[in-house]
């Protein structure tokens, strides 16, 4: 048996990093074995459930969570995720397990808030989170496609897709 036996392919839903990036998980041992799960997606899913408390807290004392003001902190909250992922992508650094767990902490809080701004029909704010989201979309789109990482990322993920000539513009 091999010291470093790759992963079995249903913890890709967990970890969704092949084994040369597991280095970018959080390993936990369940029974025999170590279960990978990604350092951001689990900071988003604890964001999340901070959030939660955070609404149930605010339901007992006056707190406006869904002013203007609070959603202008929600709004700036993704930033940090999307530096480190975007500076790491296009090789300017090499992010750590704990900046990637913290930052996906904001961004799950800010994700659980726009989904609850949803299901709460605060829909003037819905539509604001959605233009910020997608103007935080075209700034890391742009960035990629100026930097040519863009090319490195769909191939990553999307292996033999066919991107044209490497010099075109496709």
């Amino acid at each position: 048996m091999s010291a470093r036996a790759e992963p079995p392919a249903w913890e890709y839903l967990l970890s969704h990093h092949a084994p040369d990036r597991l280095s970018r998980t959080i390993p936990v041992r369940v029974g025999l074995r170590l279960v990978h799960f990604c350092a951001r997606c689990s900071g988003q899913v604890l964001g999340a459930v901070g959030w939660l408390g955070i609404y149930f807290a605010a339901r007992a004392v006056p707190f406006a969570l869904f002013s203007p003001l609070a959603q202008i902190l929600f709004a700036v909250l993704p930033m940090p995720a999307a530096w480190d992922w975007i500076s790491q992508t296009v090789r300017k650094r090499e992010s750590t397990n704990p900046r990637r767990l913290l930052s996906g902490l904001l961004l799950g809080a800010a994700l659980a808030d726009a989904l609850a701004l949803l299901a709460t029909w605060h829909l003037l704010l819905v539509l604001g989170a959605v233009v910020v989201f997608a103007a935080y979309a075209m700034v890391l789109a742009a960035i990629l496609r100026v930097t040519g990482a863009w090319r490195e990322v769909l191939e990553r993920h999307f292996p033999g897709i066919d991107l044209g000539p490497a010099g075109g513009s496709a």
